[in-house]
């Protein structure tokens, strides 16, 4: 989910689909733990996401041929392990290789509670109630 306030950007995510996109990049050694960090952590994580999905020269310098999704890999990446790093793959693994626990529908993780409380952290942030 995007957001723009007053010239920023935030995008909205929740630790199950960032755990999704490390596995589809070939992240074996971290997806796993994408889905323990708490939604405060992930809602601090949306104003970067937000400025490096809209700063495609920024990424590109970052990640020159790396995925569309690097706008959020790599910062979760940093929050995993301390230092931003590209991901290991630059294209999507087959989702029917997906493990079951990330094998989850959409409407199910539209209606995911930690999204629902991630998206109210950042709320809260972009109208200046945080």
């Amino acid at each position: 989910m995007h957001t723009r306030n007053m010239g920023s950007s935030y995008v909205t995510t929740s630790p199950l689909s960032l755990a999704r996109l490390l596995w589809f990049y070939g992240e074996d050694s971290l997806w796993e733990r994408a889905l323990a960090p708490s939604p405060r952590a992930v809602a601090d994580l949306a104003p970067l996401f937000g400025e490096l999905r809209l700063d495609g020269a920024r990424l590109h310098l970052l990640r020159p041929d790396g995925p569309r999704d690097s706008y959020l890999l790599l910062p979760v990446i940093e929050l995993l392990e301390g230092v931003a790093r590209p991901a290991a793959r630059t294209r999507r693994r087959p989702k029917k290789q997906l493990p079951d626990v990330l094998d989850v529908a959409e409407e199910v993780r539209w209606s995911d509670p930690q999204l629902r409380e991630v998206s109210r952290l950042v709320d809260a942030l972009v109208h200046g109630t945080a």
